[in-house]
Formats: structure tokens, sequence, C-alpha cells
């Protein structure tokens, strides 16, 4: 596997900004990563929305460089808005085909040019494949990890979905299909 460093830069979008995996929001006309959380004493769900900017370069004022809640020794720009204030918020899952083998949870990692995914479902007549391919490394008993050539995908999906139980699941739509 390569970039496989803890600092490794692993992107939610794609060349172009097409979100691929997570939760994202539409804020002043760009569209970022970010995480959903709840204002201290509100009582509403997921009212705070933590925005994440992606580009390296500070977006305004309102910005500042947090320490990364997981990432130890990470930092990322932030902003902490209302979810009122966001025009969209909503969450993509994305599933890829390579070799036969289907990966979710997908990443991008631009450095190389490789999708980052987890394989969780498989035939078991794909285990002595998934295990002889060195792109792969066992996680746990059922999931493997790994990344693979971007231009060698057979197939990608990205479905757009509710970022919340009060939204309907008839919001659910395809946002790219094909390769």
């Amino acid at each position: 596997m390569t970039d496989d460093t803890p600092h490794a830069q692993r992107e939610p979008f794609l060349p172009g900004g097409l979100p691929l995996y997570g939760t994202f929001a539409r804020f002043q006309g760009a569209l970022y990563a970010c995480r959903l959380g709840n204002f201290p004493g509100s009582g509403q769900r997921n009212d705070m929305v933590t925005l994440i900017s992606s580009d390296g370069d500070m977006p305004g004022p309102e910005w500042r460089l947090a320490p990364h809640p997981w990432r130890t020794g990470c930092t990322e720009l932030t902003r902490v808005i209302d979810r009122s204030q966001a025009d969209d918020v909503f969450d993509c899952q994305s599933t890829a085909q390579w070799h036969g083998v289907e990966l979710e949870a997908l990443l991008y990692l631009p450095s190389s040019r490789r999708i980052s995914g987890y394989i969780s479902r498989f035939s078991e007549r794909l285990r002595p494949t998934i295990e002889s391919m060195p792109e792969f490394g066992r996680v746990d008993r059922g999931t493997w990890h790994g990344e693979v050539p971007f231009d060698e995908l057979e197939r990608l999906e990205i479905r757009r979905e509710p970022s919340s139980a009060r939204e309907p699941l008839t919001k659910r739509r395809r946002l790219f299909h094909g390769r």
C-alpha cells in the first residue's frame, strides 16, 4: 500500500470538487466537508456545523487552525456555524469496484491518485484473491483496507443521502454512477 503514513493527505473530494464520502455543507457558495454537533445547552440535535477547509489557505478571519479531533499531532482549518446558516447539509456514501472487488467508505489520495477504501462485504470465493493482493491489509476478521489506483476503477458510485433522521429517505439521490 502507498501513502500509509499517518499524515498522508486523504481527501473527501475527488478532483473537480465532487464529494466522495462523509458529511458536507454548502456555505456561502462553497462546499465543505463538515462534522455535525450540538451547541451546549441548545437542546437541539445537530444544530452546530463544524466546516473543514481542505484548502491549505485560511479562507477568512472567522476560520481557525484547530487540533484534529482524533488524529494526534494533526491540525485542520475549521469554522463553526449554526446549521441554519448552511445552504445545505448532506451525507455522501460511495462504492467502487476494482478487479472485481467492491470498496466502500472511499477517500481520495491526491499525491498518488489512488482511492482508499474498505472491503467488508464479499463473496467467500473472493477471499483468497483479496488475501493475495498486496494493495489490501486485514483490519479485523471480516474487513480489509486498501489503496488502489483511481484510473483502474471499474465502477464508481456516489450517493447523496439525508444528513439526519429529520429528512425523508425520498431525498436520497445518486450523484454519480459510472466510469
